[in-house]
Parts: C-alpha cells; structure tokens; sequence
C-alpha cells in the first residue's frame, strides 16, 4: 500500500516556473554513440532493445535529440521540484550523503546533479547523448565533477561495480521485470525508484487525441513496480504524489512538443492541424499554457 500526498504545497513553486516535463523512452536497433564531452569522461557502448517497440533507432535518437533542445534541465535554485522529491525521498529514510549512486534514465540530470552534491559519486546513464550533453555542460557550470556518463540503452548497460543506491525516476526503461531486477542487483543497499501511477494526462494532448484517432495510453509504471515487488517477497515504501504541472509557451514551443508526442502514435499527424487547434490554449498575452494533471509513486526498498 501506497501513503498519498498532494503536490499542492510543497511544490507550488514548481507550478509558479516556466515548466516544460517530459519523459523519456528507449530505442530498438543498433547504433554506435559518438563521445562528446570534451571534459567529463563518457563510457561508449552498444545498444539493442528498448521500450518504444514502434519507433525504430533511428526515429528514436532523433526523437530524443529534438525533444532535448527544450527538455527541462538542472535548476540551483531554493524549493524547487526536484528537490521536493528527493526531501521526500528522505523522510523515507533514503541518505544520499557520501554514497555511490547509479542513476538509471538520468536525462539532462535534473536530479542526478542535486544527488550529486550529497553523495560520494554518481554514474548517470541515458540513451540520448543530447540529453548527456546538457548534463554535462551544467555539471560544470556548477563545479559539479564526481560524475561519470554513460550513453547506453538500459538493456545492455554493463557497469563495473554495484553502487550503493540505485535511483531511477520515470523512466520507461524498466517496464520488463528483467530491467527492474537489474536495477534492484545494482544496488547494494538501497533501491529508489519514482514513476507514473496511473495518471499523466496533458489537456493539450487530450484535446487531439480525437482528432488523430489516437487511443491515450495508460501510464501505470509504478503500480506494476509494486507488483514486482511483492511477487518477489520484497518490502517497500510507498507515497503517492498528486498535483499538476502548468507550463507557459510560445506557439512554436508548444507546436513542436505537441507534433513530437502525437507523432509517437499518429506519424501523420500535420503543423497545420495542430497549430489551428492550438488556438483553443493561446492566453491574451499570446503566450500558450499546457496543463498536466499527474499520479506519480515514489518507492522505496532496501536490500536484505
């Protein structure tokens, strides 16, 4: 059983930000990563396998490498989003603090830099080097240097070691038991993981999903987490989060996240289509707000 609480308060702030969140997905084929950071060390791998069974390898990469142009980044900034998780993480008894760390799906490292901070090393992992290059560029802004990347799909991500805690937040690599087992082998005390329970719906989105005959999936990554666990006779914490993300953008803005994530499930689906429907959101400034009401599970277990 999960313990509910609301997004209302303590992530008000994070409402009150010009938010874009996003979340990410894995490719299928085979396709050497090129090394990119010049200052931070990146391990290169191969790649199969991954969760978007539809989008071939290089669709995907090229999904990703658009969709991190405006993807949301690392904040330094007091009592924003993130750090509410992670408090929220804490007061689950998860100690960050001189620890080594695996963050699976990493991103841009929103969170990976906060852990970063507190623990002894962090290894984040990714398939999009896009996303990677935004993680280093702001690691180093800001003095960050006890990371090490790695671009690879989850699947055939092969570390050296195991870390102290294994950390993963909405990512759809671990939609297989395989992939949870493996994050939970990782660790050798502690597992975090965060994901949708049930709800992330976009009021955007919604008003096209009709239009391009599009059938909203369910997002539910949590609640088969918890059932992994508990067929495998592994206790946990549990707290739910609610609440919504609001987001102020400009047409272009919300005519390209809009095409990227119809695409997914309409390949067709056109500009001039959505740029007409848009108009229904435009605000009398002329910016465009999308609001995305939310369920997420943060889950907790430690290793026996």
């Amino acid at each position: 059983m999960c313990d509910a609480m609301s997004g209302a308060g303590i992530f008000a702030g994070y409402r009150q930000r010009n938010q874009q969140k996003t979340r990410k997905h894995r490719s299928r084929k085979m396709y050497r990563v090129r090394e990119v950071y010049p200052v931070l060390p990146i391990r290169r791998t191969y790649f199969q396998g991954g969760m978007m069974e539809h989008l071939g390898g290089k669709e995907q990469l090229e999904f990703w490498k658009k969709r991190a142009q405006n993807f949301p980044r690392y904040e330094n900034v007091a009592g924003n989003y993130e750090l509410g998780i992670l408090d929220r993480m804490k007061g689950m008894g998860v100690d960050f603090r001189g620890k080594t760390v695996i963050d699976a799906g990493c991103g841009t490292g929103m969170y990976t830099l906060h852990i970063a901070q507190e623990a002894a090393s962090v290894e984040g992992v990714d398939i999009s080097e896009e996303m990677l290059h935004f993680l280093r560029i702001d690691a180093e802004a800001n003095g960050i240097n006890n990371l090490s990347i790695v671009c690879s799909n989850w699947n055939d991500y092969k570390p050296s070691k195991r870390f102290d805690i294994a950390f993963c937040t909405m990512s759809p690599a671990l939609r297989t038991s395989e992939a949870r087992k493996k994050l939970h082998d990782y660790a050798s005390e502690t597992v975090v993981y965060m994901g949708f329970d049930g709800l992330r719906e976009s009021n955007v989105l919604e008003h096209f999903y009709p239009i391009f005959n599009i059938t909203p999936k369910s997002f539910s990554d949590a609640h088969k987490m918890r059932a992994w666990l508990e067929e495998n006779g592994i206790s946990y914490k549990c707290e739910i989060v609610e609440g919504e993300w609001v987001s102020s953008k400009n047409p272009d803005e919300l005519t390209e996240s809009t095409l990227n994530a119809l695409r997914l499930d309409a390949p067709d689906a056109d500009e001039e289509t959505v740029r007409r429907n848009l108009e229904k959101f435009r605000n009398a400034d002329g910016t465009y707000t999308e609001t995305v009401r939310y369920r997420s599970a943060i889950i907790v277990w430690r290793k026996s």
